[in-house]
């Protein structure tokens, strides 16, 4: 299962675009393979290592960050490590919030479920 991976900030150099975006592989790589498409010169800000649910936790970066957003996964913001890191723990939060959440709904509805056949007997 392709779940962990690292989310970055790559920077347009003297501008605040940034591309927050995802990848399995090397983000030096990533960072070259934009590079060839962008004009102006790229930087790595930021990379943090996500373990599990990467794609979900990108998206929440991206949702986070929507009041800032220019286009495709490109934000207009000031990024360094300490900023991605903050995110990427909220949307891993939010995230572990929402499995509790429906974990504990599950549970309910069996015990709900269990309770009316045993009343049946």
């Amino acid at each position: 299962m392709k779940t962990g991976g690292y989310v970055y900030a790559i920077g347009a150099v003297g501008t605040r675009r940034v591309k927050i975006g995802l990848t399995r592989g090397a983000v030096e790589e990533r960072l070259q393979a934009l590079q060839t498409e962008h004009p102006s010169p790229l930087t790595l800000l930021a990379v943090v290592r996500v373990q599990k649910h990467l794609d979900r936790v990108t998206k929440h970066v991206h949702a986070f960050l929507s009041v800032h957003h220019l286009s495709d996964a490109w934000f207009a913001v000031r990024m360094d490590t300490q900023m991605l890191e903050a995110l990427v723990t909220r949307a891993q939060q939010v995230l572990t919030s929402r499995e509790q959440s429906r974990r504990a709904a599950a549970r309910g509805l069996r015990i709900e479920g269990e309770r009316r056949t045993l009343s049946q007997k």
